[in-house]
């Protein structure tokens, strides 16, 4: 559900620039995490518990953006991936398949910074799908060698310690992608009206960022606000309800695009999504001017429950 603005792009002085910028496919040592991720494995292991797990599959994908101007955006997807049988939307269908797909995903973004003695980064998380990381900071160790990068962070399984190692491969290095806040999104019926089930779909005020890289790739991520918070810290041990609230308040997909500058669309080609049934996808939008804020509207999209849906997204550049 992607919106891009290709050959639309602001000139950005920079979020947090915690490194020098720098030319297109060129990696500063100052910064090697620069660049565009692609998920290559996920383990797992508990305190006290020896061998690592699979929580993720044997084959989870996912994306790590990390911009020199500070800003960052991570997407992963289990392996089996969540599969939603009931045609549509993840808010249409069944409670049994949104608490799969609670569980078969994790999104974050936010700003990120370097130690100064290198080896440690530090996010500092401004979304999240997993409501009780929202606002925190969290500092992993990693290691890099030419393309290749590995991840090891903490990770709390309520009252147990875990660690988790991911390793990551380079597929991009482009440093000077633009940066985009959320300004509204807007569920309307193919008409215009906005939608009475839902158009107020992520409240009044939600977050969100789109990261878009001229080469093509990108990451989009909207959180409902306020967003509850959990008597625990781990996604598959909360309580059904609160599975439920976290992702319907949620949503993410990241991916690759094209854009028309003729007929000023994009189409978006989804490598994942929160969303199941858009995982796979190609999504067209149009786009128009706001001042210096984009307007992006869907094509009509197959909502399920008996209608068709466009979303009206809002956005403004980060400068």
């Amino acid at each position: 559900m992607n919106m891009k603005f290709k050959g639309l792009i602001f000139a950005s002085a920079g979020l947090l620039a915690t490194a020098p910028v720098l030319a297109q496919g060129e990696v500063s040592p100052a910064n090697p995490l620069v660049g565009v991720w692609q998920l290559v494995d996920v383990k797992e292991s508990v305190e006290g518990v020896r061998r690592f797990t699979r929580f993720w599959g044997q084959q989870p994908t996912g994306t790590l953006i990390c911009l020199s101007s500070g800003a960052w955006s991570r997407q992963i997807l289990n392996d089996p991936p969540p599969v939603q049988k009931t045609q549509g939307i993840l808010p249409y269908a069944t409670e049994k398949e949104q608490l799969k797909a609670a569980v078969g995903y994790d999104a974050l973004f936010g700003t990120y910074s370097l130690s100064g003695s290198g080896g440690e980064v530090t996010f500092h998380i401004q979304a999240a799908l997993w409501p009780n990381r929202v606002g925190t900071d969290e500092t992993i160790s990693f290691k890099t060698s030419g393309d290749e990068l590995t991840t090891t962070e903490q990770t709390s399984w309520n009252t147990a310690i875990g660690e988790a190692r991911m390793k990551w491969r380079r597929v991009n290095v482009e440093p000077k992608g633009q940066v985009y806040s959320l300004a509204s999104v807007e569920v309307l019926t193919p008409d215009g009206r906005p939608d009475p089930e839902q158009g107020q779909w992520m409240g009044d005020h939600p977050t969100g960022q789109l990261i878009d890289l001229p080469a093509g790739y990108y990451a989009l991520q909207v959180m409902r606000n306020p967003r509850p918070r959990w008597a625990g810290t781990f996604m598959p041990t909360a309580s059904k309800q609160e599975q439920l609230d976290a992702v319907l308040g949620y949503y993410a997909d990241h991916g690759t695009y094209s854009h028309d500058p003729a007929t000023a669309t994009s189409t978006s080609h989804l490598l994942g999504s929160l969303w199941p049934n858009l995982r796979g996808r190609d999504l067209r939008t149009h786009q128009q001017m706001d001042g210096a804020r984009f307007v992006n509207t869907t094509d009509p999209i197959d909502a399920g429950n008996g209608k068709s849906l466009v979303y009206r997204w809002t956005w403004e550049p980060i400068r």
